[in-house]
């Protein structure tokens, strides 16, 4: 059986119990909702029958002896409002879903509110024309009458209260059997889930161990492992596409491992003899040339060096990645290496007509890396903001460190790299004043041969590798690099790498003086 039906009829069966255990709870849950309802309205009836109408009854009287002793009208007024009141609360039971003893109560309570309303119509029309005694006597009867109301309104309660008491103790009963009958839900679920869990890790278990000990064998360069498939399901086929991959993996690593120890010998000798021959023929070694010829020729060397330049990137970046070419890192002032990079890019600034402007700390800014590697990196990105730049132009580069994350860096790259030092980064910014590059390309500008549209116009472009280069360079060395807009138009190539925070052992040449193409400030 396949694994994707075993999984499908387990979930089925799931889906099955936990569906009628939901119709269930549902069920209890209305239940639940209408007993609340039930016990609220229970609560406003024993709230009514036991305090309400007592306080009611109470006002009645004390309204009514005032009246007799004060023959003042108010307390006639409240006496009457006081009645109406007692009035209301017996209509309002009266709409109440009463229980069969509440309704014999509330009939009691209402028979002896008839008879006090008889003797209250007496008091209140002719009260104040009785005879002093005539109203004493009614002034009695209508206590006694109250009385008898305070003794039919408790009873009331009472009733009341008794109704709630048993639709709480239904409810209690009814959640005890919910919770029952979810306890052997629950437990025959849990039995039935650990057994087709059991079933189906032990069905898998094995298949993925060995897929497992087949990617440890091609991640240690083991291209000639295989998997033999068991049984007939979904990891026999997967393992049957890891054999085929592996064999194509293997295919592919010797292609390409064939082919860079050809192009190093059946591209590069070649085309050193033809520049080389080029090269004679500018010297005049054969004889003199024609001004065309010179022009052709020349034109010649220079596409033939820029052939040559990028069967070099593509030949480094292959080792970069196989992770061929050795690393020395070492303690290096940082500042110094950006200085030489200027100096050896200030050619070709000149023939451009762009100006540098670097601003660097006072203090060395030490970083562990390989200066040769860095330095292309630094070169690779000053060339590239020279031929970006505008015609006059100016690059602005700017080294410094930092203790605390500035703003101009994401926490993404300040994580990476400063998580991994206590001191801190040191940042290197390479600004043009040129086109810029669209923010939804700035990621993609890093990969093999992609181009900006805007790079496209530029005269000798590369083929797109030097950026990857530096990536490849960059990520070796636990740094980060990426680009950002400038505010004023063109782009900012950002280096970070961790600050040792040690100084340069071998500091010991001569600092490189500024030229004049460029100027530099302290900060």
């Amino acid at each position: 059986m396949k694994v994707a039906t075993k999984l499908a009829g387990a979930f089925g069966i799931f889906i099955v119990i936990i569906a009628g255990l939901l119709v269930f709870h549902i069920q209890t849950l209305r239940q639940a909702v209408d007993t609340n309802y039930e016990l609220s309205d229970l609560s406003s009836r024993v709230y009514l029958a036991s305090t309400r109408l007592p306080f009611r009854i109470a006002a009645i009287e004390e309204n009514a002896s005032k009246y007799h002793v004060t023959r003042d009208p108010g307390y006639l007024e409240k006496f009457n409002e006081a009645c109406n009141s007692f009035e209301a609360g017996l209509q309002q039971l009266d709409s109440a879903p009463l229980s069969d003893a509440e309704r014999s109560e509330l009939a009691r309570l209402r028979a002896s509110w008839s008879e006090f309303r008889e003797s209250a119509a007496s008091f209140t029309t002719g009260a104040a024309n009785l005879p002093r005694e005539a109203a004493d006597e009614l002034l009695a009867r209508m206590r006694e009458q109250l009385d008898e109301l305070h003794v039919q309104a408790r009873l009331l309660g009472e009733s009341s209260g008794d109704a709630m008491v048993s639709r709480m103790e239904r409810s209690a009963r009814a959640a005890r059997r919910a919770e029952r009958i979810a306890w052997v839900v629950l437990a025959g679920a849990l039995l039935f889930g650990i057994g087709i869990s059991g079933l189906i890790i032990r069905s898998i278990s094995d298949a993925l161990r060995r897929l497992q000990a087949g990617t440890r064998e091609v991640s240690a360069g083991n291209f000639d492992y295989r998997i033999a498939p068991r049984h007939d399901d979904e990891f026999a086929q997967l393992a049957r596409d890891f054999n085929s991959m592996n064999e194509r993996l293997g295919e592919l690593d010797r292609m390409k491992k064939d082919f860079l120890s050809k192009v190093s010998h059946d591209l590069k000798t070649p085309l050193a003899s033809m520049l080389e021959t080029t090269r004679a023929l500018l010297e005049e070694v054969p004889g003199p040339l024609t001004e065309q010829q010179e022009r052709l020729l020349r034109l010649n060397h220079q596409s033939g060096e820029r052939l040559a330049a990028m069967i070099a990137k593509t030949l480094e970046l292959s080792a970069l990645e196989a992770g061929t070419i050795p690393f020395e890192p070492r303690p290096t002032d940082l500042v110094d290496l950006v200085r030489r990079a200027i100096e050896e890019v200030l050619p070709a600034g000149d023939e451009e007509r762009v100006e540098f402007q670097l601003s660097v700390p006072e203090a060395p800014l030490s970083v562990v890396c390989d200066g040769m590697h860095i330095s292309r990196v630094l070169v690779n990105l000053l060339e590239n903001a020279v031929k970006f730049s505008a015609r006059p132009g100016m690059v602005r580069v700017e080294v410094a460190g930092y203790h605390t994350r500035p703003s101009e860096i994401s926490a993404k790259y300040w994580d990476r790299v400063a998580g991994r030092s206590s001191s801190g980064a040191v940042m290197v910014s390479v600004g043009d004043n040129g086109a810029g590059i669209p923010e939804e390309e700035r990621e993609q500008i890093f990969e093999r041969f992609f181009q900006s549209e805007s790079g496209k116009r530029v005269p000798r472009r590369g083929v797109g590798l030097g950026l990857t280069i530096c990536r490849e360079i960059v990520a070796t060395h636990r740094g980060a690099i990426w680009v950002d807009g400038a505010p004023g138009g063109g782009s900012i190539f950002r280096l970070l790498l961790p600050w040792s925070g040690e100084p340069d052992p071998g500091r010991s040449a001569p600092m490189p003086q500024p030229h004049s193409s460029y100027q530099e400030s302290m900060t």
